[in-house]
């Protein structure tokens, strides 16, 4: 008879061997089907055509009263008052525009001034040359388009500017003094 008896010892693990080479990368995958494309959406309204050789700009006078209002145009630049044409206009009631100078309530003349960012809107008694106080909301607004002076010409000379722009106006039948008429031209 034979008897094998067999004895084991167990020890601490060791360390890690160094890893193996990586393999070689499989073949790639198909790729999946592109999704459909959503509807495209609506087109949005056109906006009104404008204009960047004229703007338009109204001051609300309800509140002013005295022989001369004053209003903040920040608009009116350096470069604006010595280049540019600057037409102004009085709106008396709803259906009554007056160019200035022109002239209201029979002998009384208007008169409009202009400072860096500020336009000065005056009235006088023809007749005496005294100031006239205009009652308080006498007016309703003061329109005010200011127009590029290289709207039309090429200019020779900034002091010729604003007739060559006013001469163009007038050529194209345009009457100045029709605050409607200069602004349809422009399409303000």
């Amino acid at each position: 008879m034979l008897a094998l008896i067999f004895i084991s010892c167990s020890g601490d693990d060791g360390s890690d061997g160094i890893d193996g080479i990586d393999g070689t990368p499989g073949v790639k995958g198909t790729d999946g089907v592109n999704g459909t494309n959503g509807t495209d959406g609506v087109d949005g309204v056109n906006g009104a055509d404008g204009n960047a050789n004229a703007q338009a700009f109204y001051y609300d006078a309800t509140e002013n009263g005295g022989s001369n209002f004053a209003f903040d145009v920040p608009e009116f630049t350096e470069e604006v008052l010595l280049e540019d044409t600057i037409l102004v206009y009085l709106k008396i009631t709803e259906d009554t525009t007056i160019a200035i100078p022109g002239t209201i309530f029979g002998n009384i003349a208007v008169e409009a001034y202009f400072q860096l960012s500020t336009a000065i809107i005056l009235f006088y008694d023809i007749d005496t040359g005294a100031d006239f106080n205009i009652p308080l909301g006498s007016i309703l607004g003061v329109k005010i388009i200011i127009i590029k002076s290289n709207s039309f010409v090429e200019r020779s000379s900034l002091k010729s500017a604003n007739t060559d722009v006013l001469s163009k106006l007038k050529a194209d039948g345009i009457d100045v003094n029709d605050y409607d008429a200069v602004a349809a031209y422009f399409n303000l």
